[in-house]
């Protein structure tokens, strides 16, 4: 357990049903301004193999770190959502990736999908605790929604995943990005707790991005808006430099296994272990050819996707299935009639509400093994919202 391991216990977040709505429809909003992102950031400079952005607006500054690392769009994405560690309630891989800045971080509540769910889509209530940017201010803690899925992107249009992983992992596809949104949000049963000593601050527009730019290729992108008057950018820009240890956190996480994922021979001093570097799985030597790829990958067979897939979907959760099907994005409708307590509930989370209505046509030539298209398995995502 952590240094504030109390806030377990203290905090109880209450999500009713509309509340639960509520969150969606923020986390599918702040994804569809997150990917189609129109401020223009300006490069700053490339540090341990992360590329620096920035962006200076009159009220709020926004810095882009970008790193690109071997694996897969799901290997990231589930990294970031903190499936890939032994306990669920704590954020061990968020805490690895900030390194000393994070102090301590929790899942407080997995929130209950308003409809059905997507196969890779996920939302919880998180909260976390930060050093302070100036050691003359208090470090601060933040309550925050973490929102994510996985989507193809084209234009202006975004398409939910729906296919199984292992056409997925077989069929590169450009298109291919998830998204992870941090929104702060206050909600009954999380106020400041005043014997922590911590500063109650907010999350605004803070998000990851993970891109497929091509085959074992990975673009994970992290986007942080700070109001001018807070922005500190040597903080930021430490936090934003730790992607540069994500490849080598990633490659811890993905697979422990102690025999080889081909031949199944357990590993020793004689036998090394290697891990290939597209799909993130451990091999020995003769399972992995010189370029660093195993022959599965290399062949195109699925064996050692089919384990990867057992594994990770052994201990999935509500909001993360095996399933293969889901249900348009679609907000459901509120009455004009609103109530005082969901509203004290939800009193600082600022739902801009977009509409996207653009939408274009295209095709993918990509099949899977079946001889079906990729693009059979999407559902088109509206951002249409209804006001209160």
């Amino acid at each position: 357990m952590g240094r504030f391991v109390q806030v377990l216990h203290a905090y109880a977040p209450v999500v009713t049903p509309y509340i639960a709505s509520e969150l969606l429809n923020l986390g599918q909003n702040r994804v569809y301004e997150a990917l189609f992102e129109e401020r223009e950031m300006h490069s700053i400079g490339n540090v341990k193999k992360v590329s620096l952005y920035q962006y200076s607006g009159p009220d709020e500054v926004a810095m882009m770190g970008s790193v690109e690392i071997s694996g897969h769009v799901l290997d990231a994405h589930r990294y970031l959502g903190n499936q890939l560690q032994t306990l669920s309630n704590e954020m061990h891989a968020i805490g690895a990736l900030f390194g000393s800045i994070f102090l301590d971080g929790y899942i407080l509540h997995t929130v209950p999908h308003p409809n059905q769910p997507g196969p890779y889509e996920q939302m919880d209530i998180n909260w976390m605790a930060l050093q302070a940017p100036h050691s003359s201010l208090n470090d601060r803690d933040y309550v925050f929604l973490h929102y994510a899925d996985v989507y193809f992107r084209n234009d202006s249009e975004l398409l939910r995943v729906t296919a199984d992983e292992l056409s997925i992992r077989q069929n590169h596809d450009s298109r291919l990005v998830a998204c992870h949104i941090w929104e702060s949000v206050e909600l009954d049963g999380t106020d400041p707790l005043p014997h922590l000593a911590l500063d109650r601050q907010q999350l605004s527009k803070w998000y990851f991005t993970c891109e497929a730019i091509a085959p074992g290729r990975v673009r994970v992108s992290c986007v942080m808006t700070l109001p001018t008057t807070s922005f500190y950018r040597g903080y930021i820009e430490k936090l934003l430099l730790h992607l540069g240890h994500l490849d080598t956190l990633l490659s811890k996480q993905c697979d422990d296994s102690p025999i080889c994922n081909l031949c199944l021979k357990t590993f020793s001093l004689f036998r090394r272990k290697l891990q290939c570097r597209q799909c993130k799985l451990n091999f020995c030597s003769k399972c992995i050819l010189t370029n660093g790829v195993c022959n599965a990958c290399h062949e195109g067979n699925p064996m050692s996707h089919l384990r990867r897939i057992a594994a990770n979907l052994s201990d999935s959760d509500s909001v993360h299935s095996g399933s293969t099907s889901a249900t348009p994005l679609s907000p459901s409708s509120h009455s004009s009639n609103s109530h005082s307590d969901v509203h004290k509930a939800m009193k600082s989370s600022s739902i801009q509400r977009r509409s996207s209505d653009r939408a274009t046509t295209w095709s993918h030539d990509d099949l899977d093994n079946s001889g079906r298209s990729l693009d059979d398995n999407l559902i088109r995502v509206d951002f249409k919202w209804t006001t209160q």
